[in-house]
């Protein structure tokens, strides 16, 4: 089975900071992988770190700061005129899918595009994000198919 990816639209590139092993053992987590590398990227590069920095509300144990992370990925659903702008609402709305995202629960495709382009992060810290993504998805069971009557 190909897994194939969306190709997010190219941008400039930066220097891409290595990304950090985090430990991925929790067997309650659908995307382990995933969500250790987004994290390890959020955290770790300092582009990415400032972007979602500036716009925390409240700087607590939990990191990324889901508030920050959800006014980035609202800022770029803004600016690609996705969502209109009078919907103000948009980054508490988006809360929930960065909370899943980072904790492993829940990380779509598009989740996952949304992030590299909000982010611009490098072909580097892309591709080891989908590397990562691929893997935790191959790990997952197929879906059950769907009889007919």
């Amino acid at each position: 089975m190909t897994i194939r990816h969306p190709s997010p639209p190219s941008g400039p590139g930066r220097d891409a900071a290595p990304v950090a092993s985090l430990d991925v053992a929790s067997s309650d987590v659908a995307w382990p992988r995933t969500a250790a590398t987004l994290r390890a990227l959020l955290l770790g590069d300092l582009t990415c770190r400032r972007r979602w920095q500036r716009h925390a509300q409240r700087s607590g144990a939990q990191l990324p700061n889901q508030a920050g992370v959800a006014w980035v990925l609202a800022l770029t659903l803004w600016d690609r005129g996705d969502v209109a702008e009078s919907r103000r609402t948009l980054p508490r709305s988006l809360k929930d899918r960065v909370s899943r995202a980072l904790s492993g629960h829940l990380v779509s495709a598009s989740t996952l595009a949304l992030f590299v382009e909000a982010f611009d992060l490098s072909e580097e810290q892309k591709a080891a994000l989908y590397d990562a993504w691929e893997e935790d998805a191959a790990g997952r069971p197929a879906p059950a198919d769907v009889a007919t009557s």
